[in-house]
């Protein structure tokens, strides 16, 4: 089964995944444009609203864009996208997040999504990446879901 849709059944059985507010920077003190990659239910892109971004929210599941359309409302922007072909023209953004995505993304693949994020920050801008360790907790112990889990340092 691809990732992707063993995405879309993940957030078709557990809707609100990860509930409250995400702890990132506040670089450009709210100013700006901000990309949420793998948004998934949103929490990432709750808090960006919070600190007065203009937020995109982008994600693979089709499933959990809508959801996040439906919870948004007109706040915020949403698109099902790979991050690995971004469909934002170059130096779209102030300030791209990645909250707990590049842990999914597969060592081959890596370069190519750290080159998409590159290309759609504006010169000057800013990006936050949140990602699993070998030393997580959870490292290893990922049970058998299929959902792929890369643990990097």
């Amino acid at each position: 089964m691809e990732q992707r849709d063993l995405w879309d059944g993940f957030y078709r059985a557990n809707g609100r995944a990860w509930r409250g507010s995400s702890r990132i920077p506040d670089p450009l003190e709210g100013m700006g444009d901000a990309l949420d990659l793998g948004c998934g239910n949103g929490k990432t892109v709750s808090t960006l609203l919070d600190l007065g971004y203009r937020v995109t929210g982008a994600d693979f599941s089709e499933t959990a864009v809508d959801m996040c359309r439906e919870n948004f409302g007109d706040s915020a922007a949403f698109v099902a996208c790979d991050i690995l072909d971004l469909p934002f023209p170059d130096g779209s953004f102030d300030y791209v997040t990645a909250v707990h995505v590049l842990e999914h993304i597969g060592d081959p693949d890596m370069g190519r999504a750290a080159s998409e994020i590159r290309r759609v920050l504006r010169p000057g801008g800013y990006a936050f990446v949140r990602s699993f360790t070998p030393s997580d907790m959870r490292s290893g112990t990922r049970s058998g879901e299929g959902i792929r889990y890369v643990h990097r340092n």
